[in-house]
């Protein structure tokens, strides 16, 4: 069943997609600065070997390798006096980078205020939710894969 859907999914991209999303490997091969922080957090297995620190950025992770999309994961990005590490970034059709950020826990005090934390710091080094990143909130640790899709095909393909 998933092979026949992924198929259909990729079948429906047209050529102009698939050639942009396919001239974004190179980028996608490129070494880059990742986070060491916590690396005993990264404990879940993605299906091309990248090692993740939930489920669901598993499942982010193996809907972006669905559609072929290069991206890179926890890099490093310094700004300022602190290093801010986005759970996954892109290259844009211009050569910029935009993100995307998984916020799982919503509903938990202490996340919540890291993360009100971290969304300042962006914000400061001009990374903001109208321009170049994309937040995915959730509570609990849950993931709606509907909108996951939806997010990749309108706003992640759109910007390569």
């Amino acid at each position: 069943f998933l092979n026949k859907r992924m198929d259909a999914k990729l079948s429906m991209l047209t050529a102009d997609v698939k050639e942009r999303i396919a001239s974004h490997k190179a980028w996608g091969e490129q070494e880059y600065s990742r986070s060491a922080h916590l690396p005993e957090k990264l404990q879940i297995t993605t299906s091309s070997g990248l090692k993740v620190r939930s489920k669901a950025e598993s499942l982010i992770a193996e809907e972006l390798y669905k559609y072929g999309i290069p991206f890179r994961y926890e890099q490093r990005i310094p700004v300022a006096d602190t290093i801010l590490v986005p759970d996954f970034t892109f290259q844009a059709a211009d050569g910029s980078e935009f993100y995307l950020e998984f916020c799982g826990m919503m509903d938990d005090p202490g996340y919540l205020e890291d993360y009100l934390w971290k969304r300042r710091h962006y914000e400061y080094a001009g990374i903001t939710s109208w321009s170049n990143m994309i937040y995915l909130y959730a509570t609990g640790n849950s993931l709606d894969m509907q909108l996951v899709e939806s997010i990749i095909e309108n706003q992640i393909i759109a910007r390569l």
